[in-house]
């Protein structure tokens, strides 16, 4: 067996050396902004050539022991040894030609080189290079590796010295190099966070893993119960309190409510209209054509018009929850499927329900898609209306009378079945739903989203529409993920068809206030998911990267009494709920991280945070003092940009020699937000105690020297 197994280990070592070489250019091979080596530092370039060697080794040396055992031993087989050459030849083959395809793409020869994508490092663990990210997991691996090589070689080890009991204690020490090993790998996969090295003063690669053993090392207990021990992580314990930030102490919305003062209360009506998709340049007062957006635009006339609003994320999964509970979207180092929802998270519309509104959600999204309906919950509102579900949930008998009076009366069952897959009418069936919804009760106040669809790619509109843009004939070849940057004219002609329809909707919706006498006690807020790109930086649609075009919205508020005025600062769509409480005389949630942008204790220039988990990009980003720095996690690119000289983000500074002061402030600065982020949330014994962190500034205004 011992030799057959080097026999074959043998013939891989050609293909693993050739291997090793390709891993070996990848490290240290020129590419913009210097070889990967150089922006990692050696060491951690050491540990990323270990961790692909180590992926290598565990398919070769399997497959070479899978021939040995099993397939060397028979006579029938022509050659003896196919699961090592298929396997070597496999893994030659394809990362030959994902060195062809790279270079055919001209793309950068870096840790994104597609022949070591074998498992993706930052579903692991964040860090922020790829080398300190290896060793996390490249040391478990190891200890498998070696556990499983003292179980299996364990006699021939031994010698000819007490051959018995060597064997049985290699065989010990291996099953326990493996538990140790295995367990404290389910440790880290759970943890799902870990130290942000990018910073000396923090930490170090070994302070990080101590860090692991000590607070959740209980590896043992960690693997027989999956999972289940976590070791509690205080924020005050020297070397956590640099980066844990924790907000106010948890607090129950029936304590809550009791603290409301009613002499201070206004109960005006609350409704917020979700558009999906809007720019923040579509307004006639931000330079967008005036047949777009007419409605809104004599809305935002009369209004507060924030022109800086930002969407935490641009995907609508993750920024309509946002909208509407108050929280940034990072929650998890991986793209978060709303799966662990053992966190502090209230909806506006349950403080609301508190103190005696009525309550309601009318989406034209399907709110399943991206699971969004397992944080948009039925359970949070009076009402909840999806309007694709409408002909079902009219027929179930907890359906409320208004909802079984308007499938018939308005068609429904018909209408919202032929438009199931375009979903062309289900913005204006929203808006008739929560119209015969609202003359129910029209004496009790109430809080109602409408949450639109229509401008979401691929820009639907109505059949019997008369829009005023054209041509919008797609051609066949456009797609949400890409179209010819040629075809951009028609695309945008579509887009504004579909956004003139939503705000056709939203007239509607505000002559219907308007015929009811509601208009001068209701609150209405206008606010968008995120924008939409069409050619910017060579982007098309959304869930892209953190640029303006989007990630910047408008957001209209009309109903605070206060004077019509176009507010300059830079705002978030988590601000909406807090500022929602403001403006009714309520007392702020600490549920919320947003703030309350009518508060003149608010600071005007906070940094707004962002993060892109889609399947496309994995980036962060901040805003503060007119500048957005930009870290890219799948290729490890920086950017810089000044936003007041350079609205159209054409010129990154970090390209430049010398790195401006205030880049390297938000760069600490995002870190910081990062990692306050995930390790309260991945912290019972914090969210168990604590609502999520808030931020203000975290550092002043940067010398004039950096502007």
């Amino acid at each position: 067996m011992k030799e057959r197994l080097e026999a074959n280990l043998g013939a891989a070592a050609l293909p693993a050396a050739l291997l090793a070489a390709s891993a070996l250019g990848q490290l240290f091979l020129s590419r913009p902004g210097g070889s990967l080596a150089v922006r990692l530092g050696w060491p951690a370039g050491a540990v990323l050539l270990l961790w692909q060697w180590l992926l290598l080794a565990l398919v070769l040396g399997s497959a070479a022991a899978v021939d040995a055992a099993v397939v060397h031993r028979s006579s029938r087989w022509p050659l003896v040894r196919p699961m090592t050459t298929l396997a070597s030849c496999g893994l030659v083959t394809f990362d030959l030609a994902a060195w062809a395809l790279r270079v055919a793409l001209d793309a950068p020869l870096d840790r994104e080189h597609l022949g070591f994508v074998l498992l993706d490092l930052n579903k692991i663990s964040v860090v922020t290079t790829s080398g300190e990210r290896s060793l996390l997991l490249a040391l478990p691996l190891a200890g498998i590796v070696l556990g499983a090589t003292l179980v299996t070689a364990g006699g021939w080890i031994a010698g000819g010295a007490a051959p018995g009991r060597v064997r049985r204690a290699a065989r010990a020490a291996g099953v326990l190099a493996m538990l140790v090993a295995i367990g404290h790998g389910t440790t880290l996969l759970n943890r799902r966070e870990v130290l942000d090295l990018s910073t000396a003063r923090w930490t170090t690669i070994g302070q990080s893993y101590a860090f692991h053993l000590s607070n959740d090392g209980l590896w043992l207990p960690q693997l027989t119960l999956g999972g289940a021990v976590h070791a509690a992580l205080s924020a005050t314990a020297p070397g956590n309190a640099s980066y844990v930030r924790v907000g106010d102490p948890i607090e129950t919305v029936p304590a809550w409510a009791a603290k409301v003062d009613r002499a201070g209360f206004r109960p005006l009506n609350v409704l917020l209209i979700q558009i999906d998709s809007v720019r923040w340049n579509e307004l006639i007062e931000t330079g967008g054509d005036p047949r777009t957006l007419p409605s809104l635009s004599r809305l935002a006339q009369r209004s507060l018009l924030f022109d800086r609003c930002y969407a935490p994320t641009s995907e609508t999964a993750y920024s309509l929850p946002a909208m509407l509970d108050g929280q940034y979207a990072l929650r998890r180092p991986v793209r978060d499927y709303h799966d662990d929802l053992d966190y502090p998270c209230v909806a506006l519309s349950q403080l609301l329900g508190a103190v005696g509104y009525r309550t309601a959600m009318f989406s034209s999204h399907w709110l399943a898609w991206q699971r969004m309906d397992r944080v948009i919950r039925p359970d949070q509102y009076g009402t909840y209306v999806v309007v694709r579900d409408v002909p079902e949930a009219a027929g179930a008998p907890a359906a409320p009378a208004w909802l079984r009076r308007s499938v018939p009366r308005r068609d429904l069952t018909r209408r919202i079945s032929a438009d199931l897959e375009t979903a062309h009418e289900f913005d204006r069936i929203g808006a008739e739903l929560f119209t015969d919804w609202l003359t129910a009760e029209p004496d009790k106040p109430f809080y109602a989203v409408l949450a639109q669809i229509s401008a979401h790619y691929p820009y639907r509109w109505p059949d019997d529409l008369d829009v005023p843009f054209r041509p919008y004939e797609r051609e066949r070849y456009t797609s949400f993920f890409t179209y010819p940057l040629d075809a951009v004219p028609v695309m945008r002609n579509a887009y504004h068809n579909a956004l003139y329809a939503d705000d056709v909707v939203l007239g509607q919706v505000l002559d219907t206030l308007d015929r009811l006498g509601l208009t001068s006690r209701t609150l209405v807020v206008i606010a968008s998911d995120h924008g939409q790109s069409f050619g910017e930086h060579g982007l098309v649609t959304h869930a892209r990267g953190p640029f303006e075009s989007q990630i910047r919205t408008p957001l209209v508020v009309a109903g605070t009494g206060r004077p019509a005025e176009r507010r300059p600062e830079p705002v978030s769509v988590i601000d909406i709920p807090p500022t929602i409480l403001g403006v009714l005389g309520l007392p702020r949630y600490g549920s919320f991280q947003g703030w309350d942008v009518l508060d003149p204790a608010t600071p005007r220039d906070r940094p707004i945070y962002f993060s892109m988990q889609s399947p496309m990009t994995k980036q962060e980003a901040v805003i503060a003092h007119a500048t957005k720095y930009i870290e890219d996690f799948a290729s490890g690119r920086l950017q810089l940009y000044d936003l007041q000289r350079d609205p159209d983000e054409a010129h990154n500074l970090l390209l430049s020699e010398s790195i401006p002061g205030v880049g390297l402030a938000l760069q600490d600065d995002l870190r910081a937000w990062h990692m306050s982020q995930l390790v309260y949330y991945a912290n019972p014994a914090l969210h168990g105690r604590f609502f999520p962190p808030r931020y203000r500034a975290l550092w002043g205004p940067p010398p004039s020297s950096d502007r």
